[in-house]
């Protein structure tokens, strides 16, 4: 058996441009029947076509802001644990020592 050919990572998390393209073509197929089918709202504002698709996008990004300001809120400073971590003690000099191995 032949090995896979290495498949080339997109540099810096880039998203490849055909995972864009799908994400697009099911944000349509989703958004196609809410322009087509009548709609029954208590508001006459949700009988927009797309009002939920806004809805859920302000949402999400509301989610997203909400996440980031609380792990700012909550974030601890790198070394907050450090003064009694076992990290912090000094390891014992004699397992410094180099070893040399036959090889």
């Amino acid at each position: 058996m032949s090995p896979r050919p290495h498949r080339k990572e997109p540099r810096g998390g880039a998203v490849p441009a055909r995972w864009l393209i799908a994400l697009g073509i099911g944000c349509v197929i989703v958004l196609v029947p809410d322009f087509v089918h009548e709609k029954y709202g208590r508001f006459a504002v949700e009988k927009l076509p797309g009002f939920l698709a806004a809805v859920g996008l302000v949402g999400g990004g509301i989610l997203i802001l909400a996440a980031r300001l609380l792990g700012m809120l909550t974030r601890r400073a790198e070394d907050h644990y450090a003064p009694k971590s076992v990290d912090a003690e000094d390891y014992p000099s004699p397992g410094l020592e180099r070893l040399e191995h036959d090889g």
